[in-house]
């Protein structure tokens, strides 16, 4: 009987070993090729080799010129796990890294899930003017809260499932963002920063309700560029324009070296509270 258990703790500690293998194993493989979610909010900023990704549907690349699958953009360390993995990748909710095959700097990549989303190097979104033309061609900005929030069930019978991250977002007047652009100029986004316990927020062309935003300037729909099928359209596209950082009260525009201060600061922090109300 004693050898029995000493057999059976003998096998459970090999098995334990074989796990915490396997788990150290796969982390550190994933290190090297996947991404990670800098916010708790589905499909925010990502950094991926290094490099700091946002949300943009100003570019992509055609269907012809994907790579293969290069790795995924990971929520937490539980989703570096090879099983982890292939239940996400079942039920089509994985987000796959796929990288434009001319492209060696991996300015551009699209995260393939349910459905296909663009992002580009916020760096190059900076070098390339494309920030700029975005405030010269759009007259509605938005600020928008960078996290993913369970809806009370008594806000969602106020406001309806539908369009409930109205809620997270309030109206900035196109002077204050081309006042912060003329102040602050050309900005890093660092991933330093989104380490720190700071609120994060974007801002981004559109208005409350993106639908009247594409009405507004695309017929209804946002095609994406270069897109060969004409089939790929946003309904609530994404113009990124800034990340703006709230933290022990004071606020920050790009990173954590830029403070709002003043009227600015105050018209915003009005339009966060707003937010935090509504929850």
């Amino acid at each position: 009987m004693r050898k029995r258990h000493i057999c059976l703790i003998g096998v459970s500690l090999i098995l334990l070993l074989w796990v915490v293998f396997a788990v150290v194993r796969d982390v550190s493989i994933s290190r090297k090729e996947d991404g990670r979610y800098l916010t708790g909010a589905f499909m925010g900023p990502f950094v991926y080799q290094g490099e700091v990704y946002v949300r943009s549907d100003l570019n992509s690349f055609p269907e012809s010129e994907d790579t293969e699958v290069l790795g995924c953009v990971k929520e937490s360390w539980w989703d570096s796990l090879s099983l982890t993995k292939w239940n996400k990748r079942m039920w089509e909710i994985q987000s796959d890294i796929i990288a434009d095959r001319r492209d060696p700097e991996r300015t551009y990549l699209k995260i393939q899930s349910e459905q296909q989303f663009y992002y580009t190097k916020a760096s190059a979104l900076e070098s390339s003017g494309d920030i700029d033309r975005v405030i010269e061609e759009y007259d509605d900005f938005i600020i928008q809260e960078c996290r993913s929030r369970i809806v009370p069930w008594e806000v969602l019978e106020s406001h309806g499932l539908e369009w409930t991250v109205e809620l997270q977002r309030f109206r900035l007047p196109k002077a204050s963002v081309e006042a912060l652009r003329e102040l602050y100029g050309l900005v890093p986004i660092r991933e330093e920063d989104f380490k720190r316990h700071g609120e994060v927020y974007l801002l981004m062309a559109g208005d409350i309700s993106m639908k009247d935003f594409s009405v507004k300037y695309f017929n209804g729909y946002y095609k994406i560029p270069e897109m060969e099928d004409g089939l790929r359209v946003r309904f609530q596209p994404h113009f990124f324009i800034s990340v703006l950082f709230l933290e022990d009260g004071k606020l920050y525009y790009g990173n954590y070296d830029n403070e709002i201060t003043g009227e600015m600061y105050d018209t915003i922090l009005q339009g966060i509270e707003g937010i935090k109300a509504e929850f």
